[in-house]
């Protein structure tokens, strides 16, 4: 099984969902390494399509961007002020 596999698997039973990125998946498995173990947290700007159209990868102000930073600041506040 690969990594991608066992990550959906592990997303199914502890959250009840088989949606995960490719690259959280490859930030779990090397977060989570050994003696290297460190919490994180991955974010993913999902849109409806991907690589349909030549402008499908910018992802600019009108196509929430800015709201994406706003959620990850917010985050990553709260996981700070949580220490």
């Amino acid at each position: 099984m690969s990594d991608v596999e066992s990550f959906v698997r592990f997303c199914d039973s502890e959250f009840g969902t088989a949606v995960m990125d490719r690259e959280a998946a490859y930030v779990r498995r090397h977060v989570t390494a050994g003696d290297r173990a460190r919490p994180a947290v991955c974010f993913a700007h999902v849109t409806n399509q991907m690589g349909q159209t030549e402008e499908d990868f910018e992802k600019g102000e009108a196509d929430g961007s800015r709201d994406a930073l706003e959620v990850i600041d917010a985050a990553a506040a709260a996981w700070r002020a949580s220490d």
